[in-house]
């Protein structure tokens, strides 16, 4: 007769009290905005330029801060865990599929790594994770199956109280370690500081400058403008590199069309997506993608839809682009130049905005 296995834990997700906080900040936030005065109420700074751009960073920065608590006490826990020695039986890249409400239905590429060990009470643990931050997915999936090859001797770290949940890796994730903690709050810093200064005292420098505009249109079309801007550029950039990547030989495993409703103007509409993934192998490693075109989400009518698949047919043989630094991100077609869908938008935001300066009023 087998002997009973222990099944460890596969990923750690964010402890409840963390989820609860951060659906009281966000219900907060919304209420804040919805009935202002309540805001003018409970806080006598609620009419300072700064309060209400805060607020929409406010959600960032608490995201930013409860990971931090969290994985810090989860790190502080598992500095007094039991080590013992245990032994790879499983390595290789899998992968899941994952869907959000309201998005393309995409597939993860991670490391599966499966180990066994026995704990102090004598119980045989088979586990799956390697670090508390869960940091083997994309660019990380091959460096972390070369590190862990079937066979190999390992060192775990479990919990004495519960041995199933253990890993092989203490340390943090990467952007979880301090450094990259500050980095991600100065960041939002710098942008909360950049926000409040354009909407806090960019109505006054545009009526000053432009006595007969409309400077409650002008600050956010002007803003919104300069970010769809920074974003064509950022896209430009992504698709300039790209259009560099290595191919490699691939097989459509799937061609579907997926419907998502969703709500415009009270209706509800039914959008379409082409749904092709296609498996390719880079280092001796099958990886496995639903990416038509760099960083785009195409939608639109079922018929289109289906077009698109109808092009990609299951079984067909394609060749894949992908990125050498991080085979997990592929595409099937080669990135354009130019990122002409924002820059449309952009001008049309800053056209709107010139337009309400006035400039011949």
């Amino acid at each position: 007769m087998d002997e009973p296995t222990l099944i460890g834990r596969d990923r750690s997700g964010p402890p409840p009290w963390a989820i609860v906080t951060m659906v009281i900040i966000i219900g907060f936030v919304v209420m804040m905005f919805s009935w202002p005065d309540i805001a003018y109420a409970l806080f006598p700074f609620a009419h300072s330029n700064w309060f209400w751009p805060g607020l929409i960073f406010l959600p960032m920065v608490a995201l930013v801060l409860l990971a931090m608590v969290s994985k810090g006490l989860e790190f502080s826990r598992a500095a007094s865990w039991e080590t013992t020695t245990g032994r790879v039986v499983g390595s290789k890249i899998a992968q899941r599929s994952i869907k959000f409400r309201g998005e393309a239905e995409r597939i993860e590429n991670y490391a599966a790594v499966t180990y066994e060990f026995r704990a102090r009470n004598g119980q045989k643990v088979r586990g799956s994770r390697i670090g508390i931050g869960d940091d083997n997915r994309g660019a990380d999936a091959a460096p972390a199956v070369k590190r862990y090859p079937v066979g190999a001797n390992v060192t775990v770290h479990y919990d004495p109280s519960d041995p199933s949940n253990c890993v092989l890796e203490r340390s943090g994730p990467k952007g979880m370690e301090p450094m990259g903690c500050a980095r991600a709050l100065i960041g939002l810093a710098v942008a909360g500081g950049i926000a409040w200064a354009w909407f806090g005292h960019g109505p006054g420098v545009v009526k000053a400058l432009f006595p007969n505009a409309y400077e409650t249109a002008v600050v956010p079309a002007f803003g919104l403008g300069v970010f769809l801007c920074m974003m064509a550029y950022a896209q430009w950039r992504m698709s300039r590199t790209a259009r560099r990547w290595p191919s490699a030989a691939g097989l459509v495993v799937r061609s579907d069309v997926h419907g998502e409703p969703e709500s415009i103007a009270d209706a509800r509409t039914i959008f379409y997506r082409p749904l092709i993934e296609y498996a390719y192998t880079v280092g001796g490693h099958e990886y496995r993608c639903t990416q038509i075109r760099l960083n785009i989400e195409r939608s639109g009518m079922k018929a289109w839809a289906e077009s698109v698949a109808r092009k990609s047919p299951q079984g067909r043989a394609v060749v894949v682009l992908y990125d050498p630094d991080n085979p997990s991100n592929a595409v099937l077609e080669n990135p354009g130049t130019i990122p002409w869908y924002p820059l449309a938008l952009a001008a049309a935001a800053l056209a709107f905005a010139a337009w309400q300066t006035h400039p011949l009023g």
